[in-house]
């Protein structure tokens, strides 16, 4: 009867294969989980999970008599669900937080992160200091009751073809834990933000989050932005400032969350970056989306002797040691002995894995706060700055670079896991905007600003 009757809630997802995970060409496969009473609505499209349950089979009686077949379809009985990146985080031993915290006391810890940035690739300081600026983020502030201040970093990376561009993009998903590498030209509005699409069972209309959606609380990587359609372009402002993709499809009508940071990747117009022209005339870019991006390093293939020396010979070297044989002593640090391995007290750089346990923790536990002392600095340089972009035609500046300038500077405080932004982290983020600024004029202008702001 009825009274008898016990209900319970319940609630259908799809899991989907981790796509840095799968090999290059293979469709990543999906299976169906259910959820029942304090395990629903405990996840969200785009976080990665771990499920633990009853692996079942059933009839598909739709399915069956459209076919006159009896076809069985899977699911997953859910008993318990875990997000990787906080298991990733309880599985910090105590020997990795001591030399998480011995590492940051390094008097040399910006330089040593620095270093162990893509090391393949020779030079490009400005594209691999952004990438861990990036990484490591700012804090998500809350403005008012409904609006809140993005705290994750945009990138865009600029230049000629052949300078690692796709490589940097590479590496940030072999390091950073919750990465989705995407082509922009092979990418629509619907594939980046969010689709509706009809449930073949139960014939209801769902949502299936794009990439920004499955790189929440991650890095969206966007590979050859420039040939996106403008179209689809106009489509992810919404998700690089606020942060969330509205939808309203199908009778449906939803927020998704989209808290990402994206570095994208371009070619300047014609394939080679015209130093002549502003930034705006070298690439085919608009002017709202290229405000939404904190960071914009501009890469040159130019000639000089001695540069192409060293980059030969950086190259060479790479090639040499990625083939040579560990040592035992490098066998011990791997295995984890009592002492401390020899990175961490040296200017060695730090092993992926570890850089990405340095990360994390320091995404999780560091939350730097800005002194109030500092305020009449950020004012004084961003109108500065912001009249030289007046009658120099480069860079457009908006307010949202002010708020980039604080961003950054939260970012380098992190590096050192500190709980304030000091003057000098402050000096390395107006640094950092001034190198994007600098870099987006043309030839005739470029060696005059330096000086003009060495004040």
């Amino acid at each position: 009867s009825r009274e008898r009757t016990l209900f319970q809630n319940n609630q259908t997802i799809v899991i989907q294969e981790l796509t840095s995970k799968i090999p290059a060409g293979d469709v990543p496969r999906q299976k169906s989980v259910i959820l029942t009473r304090d395990l629903v609505d405990t996840v969200r499209a785009g976080d990665e999970v771990i499920v633990s349950g009853i692996f079942a089979v059933e009839e598909d009686l739709i399915v069956s008599t459209k076919s006159s077949f009896p076809l069985f379809s899977q699911y997953i009985e859910a008993n318990s669900v875990q997000k990787r990146i906080e298991r990733k985080l309880h599985d910090l031993t105590n020997k990795d937080v001591a030399i998480i915290r011995k590492l940051a006391k390094h008097p040399r810890i910006r330089s040593k992160i620095l270093r162990s940035i893509a090391p393949s690739i020779w030079g490009n300081q400005h594209v691999k200091n952004g990438i861990a600026l990036v990484m490591f983020g700012g804090n998500r502030q809350a403005g008012s009751a409904s609006h809140f201040i993005r705290g994750d970093i945009n990138m865009l990376i600029l230049g000629d073809p052949g300078m690692g561009k796709s490589q940097f993009l590479k590496y940030v998903t072999h390091v950073f834990p919750r990465s989705i590498l995407t082509n922009g030209k092979g990418a629509s509005a619907v594939g980046l933000t969010a689709s509706v699409r009809r449930d073949t069972i139960s014939g209801e209309w769902t949502l299936e989050g794009g990439a920004f959606v499955l790189a929440d609380n991650g890095i969206c990587l966007l590979d050859e932005f420039d040939k996106m359609n403008e179209q689809d372009r106009v489509s992810i402002h919404e998700a690089m400032e606020q942060q969330s993709i509205s939808i309203s499809k199908a009778g449906i009508v939803a927020s998704l969350r989209a808290r990402c940071s994206v570095i994208a990747a371009a070619n300047p117009i014609g394939g080679i970056y015209n130093q002549n022209l502003p930034l705006k005339e070298n690439v085919d870019l608009s002017d709202p989306i290229l405000s939404r991006f904190d960071i914009i390093a501009v890469v040159l293939d130019r000639s000089f002797v001695l540069q192409d020396y060293k980059l030969a010979s950086h190259v060479l070297e790479s090639h040499l040691r990625a083939t040579a044989v560990s040592s035992p002593a490098e066998e011990n640090d791997r295995e984890g002995l009592n002492t401390m391995p020899e990175w961490v007290t040296n200017d060695d750089p730090i092993p992926d894995e570890f850089l990405t346990k340095y990360v994390l923790f320091a995404r999780e536990n560091c939350h730097p706060k800005l002194q109030a002392s500092d305020e009449a600095r950020l004012a004084k340089f961003y109108s500065k700055l912001r009249q030289a972009t007046a009658y120099t035609g480069g860079m457009s500046l908006t307010v949202r670079h002010l708020e980039s300038i604080i961003r950054i500077s939260i970012a380098n405080a992190k590096m050192r896991l500190s709980g304030v932004v000091s003057k000098t982290d402050l000096d390395y983020a107006i640094s950092t905007v001034l190198e994007s600024f600098i870099q987006s004029q043309k030839l005739s202008i470029l060696q005059a600003q330096p000086q003009a702001f060495a004040a």
